[in-house]
């Protein structure tokens, strides 16, 4: 598998917007390796079939193949992020949120529309829900199979790292900073994950844990 990642912005240069921030981090992740960027393909997107040729194209805030930014009076309609194969005719649009409940069905068909012309189009929305969103099968059904839609909560993406870190790929040095390095990330934007249990940097303390499971407990109470 062959990458270019030369349309995404270099790794410490750092998006004020902490929505841009977090689908950099995840993009520059993968990004940086074939055997991740095969997994997530397979693991997190669904693709099952054989991906070796062509080149995938990663980019974030742009239009795929286009070296300039996005034109910022049409920002709504460009995806958050982008991996592209034209030799294999796929076309992967990506939407992140850092907020729940905050997928939007008209700015997600502006995204499909922007992937129709490619043999496999999927569109995978990224969001820290608990739960998935009733508008993602909402969209399924107004696309009618046209397009793949794959939704996958920060939660998921945060127990896949886990998984990869205690397979194979945890003795390969890159991989393993990697995903250990997109973890940590992960574990200190805590609003888009659900519940990882309870951590304690000094032994354990009674009142900061029922301050915790307090404010899990009201977050869960909507459910």
């Amino acid at each position: 598998m062959k990458i270019n990642k030369d349309r995404l912005h270099p790794l410490y240069d750092q998006y004020s917007n902490d929505e841009n921030r977090l689908t950099h981090a995840l993009l520059l992740t993968i990004g940086s390796s074939s055997l991740l960027l095969s997994r997530f393909l397979k693991n997190i997107i669904g693709i099952s079939y054989n991906l070796s040729g062509g080149i995938f194209e990663i980019s974030t805030q742009k239009i795929p193949n286009a070296h300039s930014d996005n034109d910022q009076a049409k920002v709504e309609s460009i995806p958050d992020a982008w991996i592209i194969n034209e030799q294999k005719g796929i076309g992967i649009a990506i939407e992140v949120k850092d907020i729940k409940n905050n997928i939007s069905i008209s700015q997600l068909t502006k995204h499909a529309t922007r992937i129709q012309n490619y043999k496999k189009q999927y569109l995978l929305v990224i969001t820290p829900d608990l739960k998935r969103p009733v508008k993602i099968d909402a969209l399924e059904r107004k696309e009618q199979k046209k397009l793949n839609v794959v939704w996958c909560s920060w939660d998921e993406i945060y127990r896949w790292l886990s998984k990869l870190q205690k397979s194979k790929l945890s003795k390969l040095k890159k991989e393993k900073f990697l995903l250990k390095s997109m973890q940590e990330y992960l574990g200190r934007r805590r609003e888009v994950l659900g519940f990882q249990g309870i951590k304690f940097e000094n032994g354990f303390d009674v009142n900061e844990a029922k301050i915790i499971l307090n404010a899990e407990m009201e977050e869960l109470e909507q459910f």
